[in-house]
């Protein structure tokens, strides 16, 4: 089974290019905006699941990459998902996600080497996303209710909708 290899760049200086090569279909990974993303083990459950559509061959997208940003979104609409994961603009950093049938430190490796050449900013572990995270606007988007939060975190309420 493959899997998917992220980074996390910050400090981005040409973001409108990358979203412009991203329109275009230039770019052969995902692009997250980290502001929708509440921790890791968020990222890796909607990995985990797209993984899993491609190898049953189920994808609801037209590939891998899309799919990551459908399986994150609770709205069933392709265009709302990339609106609301996908980068902007005014976008603090991005993740960046390549999908490889090993998932090896090689995979990662050739990641960075891609994201660098695309990316003028400081490539960093993705387990710094969480200063990015926005979690009024992803309780907003998930309409997590004060309800879900008294028998769970956050991140509990968000992993039940996208699993």
């Amino acid at each position: 089974m493959g899997k998917f290899s992220f980074v996390l760049v910050k400090d981005i200086a040409n973001i409108p290019d990358v979203i412009t090569k991203l329109k275009s279909g230039e770019l052969d990974v995902a692009v997250i905006d980290p502001a929708f993303l509440i921790s890791v083990f968020h990222l890796s459950v909607a990995a985990h699941t797209s993984v899993g559509a491609l190898e049953c061959n189920r994808l609801k997208t037209s590939n891998i990459n899309s799919e990551i940003l459908y399986t994150l979104s609770p709205s069933r609409t392709i265009s709302q998902a990339f609106a609301t994961f996908g980068p902007k603009v005014d976008s603090k950093a991005l993740v960046f996600g390549a999908y490889s049938d090993d998932g090896s430190e090689a995979a990662l490796e050739k990641l960075r080497k891609y994201v660098s050449s695309i990316a003028q900013g400081e490539i960093v572990g993705v387990d710094q996303l969480t200063q990015y995270t926005d979690s009024d606007r992803i309780r907003k988007t998930y309409k997590i209710k004060d309800e879900e939060l008294r028998v769970g975190s956050l991140e509990d309420a968000i992993v039940c909708k996208i699993s």
